[in-house]
């Protein structure tokens, strides 16, 4: 009877999806074996093309909240990169083509009298 592991697979499924979007990643990694074994045992069972499909949605639409949480990492990692770059100095470049950088003061403030 394939309605305890499908229920049980959606209930996982739903467990993830509030995982990512709570943003708990660690969370999502720690269903992954729970996961996997039972999308293997759901292999093994002749689901209803009416849960299959409904199986399948729920997984393409967590795929989809894991990738654009791995999209959101990859441009906060970008920025922060950026950030640093700015921090070490500004590169320019002279008549020449070639690159120079012009180290960044102190940044305290400077205080005219």
């Amino acid at each position: 009877m394939p309605k305890p592991s499908y229920n049980d697979a959606m209930k996982l499924l739903a467990e993830e999806r509030a995982a990512l979007r709570s943003g708990h990643l660690a969370q999502v990694a720690d269903l992954t074996d729970r996961k996997t074994a039972l999308m293997r045992d759901l292999t093994a069972l002749r689901l209803s093309a009416s849960d299959a499909r409904a199986l399948r949605d729920s997984a393409d639409h967590n795929a989809k909240l894991l990738q654009a949480a791995l999209n959101g990492m990859r441009a906060a990692q970008e920025r922060l990169s950026a950030l640093r770059a700015v921090r070490a100095g500004l590169n320019i470049y002279d008549a020449n083509g070639g690159r120079q950088t012009v180290a960044q003061s102190g940044g305290g403030l400077e205080h005219k009298v």
